[in-house]
């Protein structure tokens, strides 16, 4: 979900997985928190201490199996739950949690760095290729202000070539970026959630069987001031861990 912040850290020699471990560590928003409960009980709930007590309860409960209220597969169902309930908040995680292990290995993440204002630009790329997937008929465009060519920055992590230096990927002049879903993946989400139901379940199977790369918005490049006054800026502000 958050290559940018990914390629950023790699350039810079740190392992995603203290990224990680420092997510779990920070604050999480109201969110956040409630889904992760959620899953924790929800998988707490599906797990059983001996084979005759499972046994008894599905087959006291195959209807609830049949509709799909129990035994959904709770990854994909909370990993939709995240994009659509706690998207925001994650964001927030991901950005103050890059920023830490930045900071902690002397990189500057202060208001003008440039590497804290890719990090925050690249994290409202994702938050915005991904906003209000799953809703059937969703904005048709939403916008930020670029100053950095996140796609370039992207190709170069999928080729192993990502830079530490951040200046290698400041655009000239700021564009705006536009988050665009076509008509084919409008038809493709209406066709799947006419079959599958807008439930969090319906939208956790609707993940078995699309690729969410498939669905997420196109992200377009214009000229600064050619698209929609609305345009989300780019923030380079200092975050407080």
């Amino acid at each position: 979900m958050f290559g940018t912040i990914l390629a950023v850290l790699r350039a810079h020699k740190i392992s995603p997985m203290t990224w990680l471990e420092e997510c779990r560590g920070q604050q999480h928003g109201k969110d956040l928190y409630r889904v992760l409960s959620e899953f924790l009980a929800e998988t707490d709930e599906q797990l059983w201490d001996g084979r005759q007590d499972l046994i008894r309860f599905a087959t006291a409960n195959v209807d609830r199996y049949i509709s799909g209220e129990l035994g959904n597969n709770l990854l994909y169902t909370y990993r939709m739950r995240m994009i659509s309930e706690a998207l925001e908040d994650l964001t927030d995680v991901a950005v103050r949690a890059a920023l830490t292990v930045l900071r902690r290995i002397g990189a500057a993440t202060g208001g003008p760095s440039l590497v804290a204002r890719v990090v925050r630009e690249g994290a409202a790329y994702h938050r915005l290729k991904l906003s209000q997937v799953f809703t059937a008929e969703p904005p048709a465009i939403l916008e930020q202000v670029a100053d950095f060519d996140i796609d370039r920055l992207l190709q170069d992590a999928r080729e192993g070539q990502e830079s530490p230096d951040a200046r290698r990927y400041r655009l000239p002049e700021p564009m705006t970026r536009s988050f665009v879903l076509t008509d084919r993946q409008r038809a493709t989400l209406r066709t799947y959630v006419g079959e599958m139901g807008s439930t969090a379940a319906g939208f956790g199977w609707l993940l078995t069987k699309v690729r969410l790369p498939d669905i997420v918005r196109e992200v377009r490049m214009t000229a600064a001031g050619s698209g929609s006054s609305d345009a989300e800026p780019s923030r380079s502000d200092a975050v407080t861990p």
